[in-house]
């Protein structure tokens, strides 16, 4: 494990409540999908995400924002954790089924120095869950149940978690059944949706086994704790067995968002969008991707793959579910402890010459010296000897020295290695980037700088060329990019907001049957609190993002916010 030692501990990191508030700390859930029987997922049993890929929720599990040192009774060891969630999953380890508890006289809390922060992994801090899922034998029960503490436990030493299960309501045909997740796995947490009732037999019939002497846990519905699901929408969801694509025409057999998400990397640069540059990882991705900028119909999710009725509809959709408008593409510096991000190839290249050590060879003796200082004391020795320049790369360590020319060819080379390309999730508010969504997702409800509005922006066609404009609500005129013709424009008056509707079955509502809606929904009132999107009718030419001048504007800010701070940056 790394050493703490020059890191800055916390304002009063031995009390109490400063302790309580780091750790358990209520962070809202997130959820981007809607629960079914035999749904996979990995939940998070420390702040109840869940997560649909192993990916996700490694990178959830494994980021570094603090250090928590924990002296473990149980295990007789003290052990080193980077996030709260991880500390909180090994202590849940030795809890029982119906208590945990933690010595906080045992934890220790300090700052992260600000080059380990970040999700990349690193070569001293182990990558937790690292391994090949070891499924469960027979009908064997494996606790999967959530603890948390009540709020009149803050401020005291020992604090004590109450278990409780997350419970859906699940609508399948005319019969109505509850859902809970039961863990399938022994090493990682993978877990999957099943009824009530299989899962109390599945805990009696282990139980059984084992004899073990813990209490039987009440499983009554009205006695869980449950959670509040800030966002709640299916990206799966089909109306067909086997779905065709909009874009190509051809009948998928895997979901939709991996036809239209593949490997979601930026490996194909031929995927390039011509108006905002963004590399799209598939082909049918990419034509849905264009459309937006191009506001014409189908209006497709380019990351699900979601056919929506509208424009406004869809902006809806990219801004709050998927978050495809904050979806950028990064140069990551491919050095080791560095992993910084940049938006230009030039400021990429500029920075990777960093990376290059200069050797100064001597021409008479072949000593080499790696600094001009050195090279001079030694050149006292010989009549004459001249320095001989020389460039070692050191992220590929075990090729030869190159020359001055060969290494402007190995730093070309370098940048156009399309596997060093990767997504982020950029707030357009304070400009932080993300690598996961649901570290996004987070951090959007938590954004200091989310109140403040910004301008709305118009397209329209140029007067005298034709060529599409981009232009504040606020402007009067517009100078066009191609032509440079100054355009009179005016924003075109907003449309009557649409009424709000159903984040699960997409009716609309009135304002006399909000409340009523619950009763008749054809989801049978889920045990799942719901917001719904106010579907504010927008110009059909309006859009969220600038692709030209917000990009230009920013990029030389953001390039340097991103050089000083480096890796990956989250709340």
């Amino acid at each position: 494990m790394l050493s703490a030692n020059n890191s800055v501990s916390w304002t009063k990191k031995h009390s109490l409540i400063s302790k309580w508030n780091i750790l358990f700390d209520k962070s809202p859930e997130w959820i981007s999908f809607k629960p079914q029987l035999g749904l996979k997922v990995y939940p998070c049993y420390s702040c109840k995400n869940m997560f649909s890929s192993k990916l996700t929720f490694q990178d959830h599990i494994n980021r570094r924002v603090v250090i928590i040192r924990y002296k473990c009774t149980d295990c007789t060891n003290t052990f080193t954790f980077y996030n709260r969630c991880s500390f909180l999953v090994h202590a849940r380890k030795h809890f029982s089924l119906g208590e945990g508890r933690i010595n906080l006289a045992h934890v220790d809390i300090s700052l992260l120095p600000v080059e380990l922060a970040g999700f990349a992994r690193h070569e001293s801090i182990p990558f937790l869950y690292d391994e090949e899922e070891e499924y469960i034998d027979g009908n064997k029960y494996v606790n999967c149940q959530f603890y948390t503490p009540d709020d009149s436990e803050a401020g005291k030493q020992i604090i004590t978690l109450r278990p409780f299960n997350l419970v859906f309501h699940y609508s399948e045909g005319t019969n109505n059944v509850l859902l809970v997740l039961k863990q399938i796995t022994v090493n990682v947490p993978l877990c999957e949706f099943v009824t009530q009732g299989y899962d109390k037999q599945a805990k009696t019939a282990e139980k059984e086994v084992s004899k073990s002497s813990e209490p039987e846990i009440k499983q009554e519905v009205d006695e869980f704790t449950l959670p509040v699901i800030s966002k709640i929408e299916s990206l799966n969801k089909e109306t067909k067995k086997h779905p065709q694509c909009s874009e190509c025409s051809a009948t998928q057999e895997i979901p939709m968002v991996s036809h239209f998400l593949g490997n979601n990397k930026p490996l194909d640069e031929s995927l390039c969008c011509y108006v905002c540059k963004y590399v799209a990882p598939t082909k049918c991705s990419l034509k849905a991707h264009v459309r937006t900028h191009e506001n014409t119909a189908p209006f497709v999710c380019p990351e699900c793959g979601k056919v929506f009725k509208n424009s406004t509809l869809l902006s809806s959709h990219m801004e709050e579910v998927c978050f495809h408008l904050s979806k950028q593409v990064r140069f990551r510096c491919p050095a080791q402890k560095c992993g910084k991000l940049f938006v230009l190839p030039t400021t990429y290249a500029s920075h990777f010459a960093n990376h290059f050590q200069c050797i100064n060879q001597c021409s008479v003796c072949n000593s080499s010296f790696f600094n001009e200082t050195d090279f001079a004391e030694h050149a006292k020795t010989h009549d004459s000897c001249t320095p001989v320049k020389t460039y070692s790369c050191m992220v590929c360590k075990n090729i030869p020295t190159l020359s001055e020319e060969k290494s402007t060819e190995h730093i070309t080379w370098h940048l156009q290695d399309r596997e060093r390309s990767v997504y982020i999730f950029t707030c357009r508010f304070c400009r932080s980037y993300f690598r996961s969504t649901a570290t996004y997702s987070v951090h959007k409800q938590r954004c200091q700088k989310a109140d403040k509005a910004l301008p709305v922006l118009i397209t329209a066609n140029c007067q005298f060329c034709n060529q599409k404009i981009q232009f504040k609500e606020k402007d009067n005129f517009k100078t066009c990019t191609t032509c440079k013709q100054i355009n009179h424009c005016k924003a075109a008056p907003k449309n009557a907001p649409d009424k709000p509707a159903c984040m699960l079955c997409k009716e609309e509502l009135g304002s006399d049957s909000k409340k009523n809606h619950a009763k008749i929904c054809k989801y049978n009132n889920p045990i799942v609190t719901i917001q719904t999107l106010s579907n504010e009718g927008k110009d059909s030419d309006e859009t969220r993002g600038d692709a030209e001048e917000q990009e230009e504007e920013a990029a030389g800010r953001v390039e340097l916010e991103e050089q000083e701070t480096g890796g990956e940056r989250r709340e």
